[in-house]
């Protein structure tokens, strides 16, 4: 007789029959109490995770709505200043004291 358990066993041996205890004692208590324990914690610190995550998510999503304002107002910025440069090509341009020959 082979001491694996994946041998069969012997025709002559009978098999022992699995017999649950159905008393409950300190040990049983103290484990589920420990699951619950455990249990609650990865909850708590899963949710507090998660709530961290909204808040930065949240942060960002201000500081992107500032820097497109930001980005707005520098690029009208930019728009009228090149209004400012156009406007005052055209003033030299359509000016009586161009003496400046074309033909250069």
């Amino acid at each position: 007789m082979s001491n694996t358990d994946h041998s069969p066993l012997d025709a002559g041996v009978p098999r022992r029959k699995v017999v649950f205890d159905p008393t409950i004692n300190l040990g049983h208590v103290l484990s589920f109490i420990g699951f619950l324990a455990v249990g609650g914690g990865a909850y708590l610190n899963i949710e507090k995770r998660v709530t961290v995550q909204e808040v930065r998510g949240e942060m960002t999503a201000r500081d992107i709505d500032a820097e497109k304002a930001r980005t707005g107002s520098s690029l009208n910025e930019i728009k009228n200043d090149i209004k400012e440069v156009r406007r005052g090509i055209d003033e030299l341009r359509s000016s009586p004291y161009n003496n400046s020959p074309k033909g250069r």
